[in-house]
């Protein structure tokens, strides 16, 4: 006969106890707050937590009205961006610059005249430090020696004496009233003040550019004693800007070369053509016009 031992209710209720609960989605635990059961059971902290996390039903219907509300006013052309300018205020806006190229003498003679002054330069170097001190070393006459020198020095102080008045550009500084339209700006020119800003750019010695700001009033024609030759055009006096500079530093550009060209009313056109042309914007009847008021204030008799 088998015996069957039962355990006792007892043995069983520990290990129940030790087995951890299931966990339960957050869905499950805030429907069972209106339960008294939990609200007995469970801490009041406890409950506050559960009751503040939102619910992912209230999530999702939060995004699709946020995508709902997107989507209406993409249909209805609505846009969070600012609106473009209008037509009128980009035309108000005034597209001469303040600084504005009257004159240009060309990159092709721009860059000759640049190579030349190097090669002048180096040439000058090679004879000097290294031609004739090999003439002296080896016992030549000095008549040589000074010959060979002179072929360094002469050419490159030639060179460096005849191109320093080339102007390769000329610019114009322009007051507000006279950018407000092409029309100012031609009123602007033909009653040119006598303190119009220029400025004229030439080569140091090395071919870097040199800047000078000078007046229209400060301008004027070269006598026939200053013309170096037929080198120099316009001149304009350099006592005061000499006066103020050190001993060590350049002295004032006071002469200058700027080669002519055709004038007449069809430049007048064409500037004003090349101006709307940012590749060719270069007004060259500006600068006509500053030579003859220029011509006409130095020619003899009434002006």
């Amino acid at each position: 006969m088998l015996i069957l031992r039962v355990p006792a209710p007892k043995a069983i209720l520990p290990t129940l106890a030790r087995v951890p609960p299931k966990p339960q989605p957050p869905w499950r635990r805030i429907l069972q707050l209106g339960s008294p059961h939990l609200r007995l059971t469970r801490p009041p902290s406890q409950l506050r937590s559960f009751a503040h996390q939102p619910s992912k039903s209230s999530s999702e219907a939060a995004k699709r009205q946020a995508k709902s509300a997107a989507q209406s006013a993409k249909s209805h052309g609505t846009s969070t961006r600012p609106p473009p300018p209008s037509l009128s205020t980009a035309k108000t806006r005034p597209d001469i610059p303040e600084r504005i190229l009257i004159y240009h003498a060309g990159a092709g003679r721009i860059a000759f005249l640049a190579v030349l002054k190097l090669t002048s330069l180096l040439l000058g170097a090679f004879f000097t430090l290294l031609a004739a001190p090999s003439y002296f070393r080896a016992g030549k006459p000095p008549p040589a020696t000074a010959a060979v020198a002179a072929c360094g020095i002469v050419p490159a102080v030639f060179v460096a004496w005849s191109t320093a008045p080339f102007v390769t550009h000329v610019h114009m500084h322009l007051p507000a009233a006279a950018r407000a339209s092409p029309a100012s700006l031609a009123r602007f020119v033909g009653a040119l003040p006598p303190a119009a800003r220029l400025t004229l750019t030439t080569m140091s010695l090395v071919a870097a550019p040199r800047c000078t700001a000078v007046r229209a009033a400060d301008l004027r024609a070269a006598p026939p004693r200053s013309r170096r030759l037929g080198l120099v055009n316009y001149v304009r006096d350099t006592a005061a800007d000499n006066a103020a500079r050190r001993w060590y530093m350049y002295r004032a550009v006071g002469a200058f070369y700027v080669q002519d060209g055709g004038g007449g009313k069809q430049r007048v056109a064409a500037g004003h053509q090349a101006r709307r042309n940012k590749a060719a914007a270069v007004d060259t009847w500006i600068w006509e016009a500053v030579r003859d008021k220029i011509a006409r204030r130095d020619a003899p008799g009434p002006v």
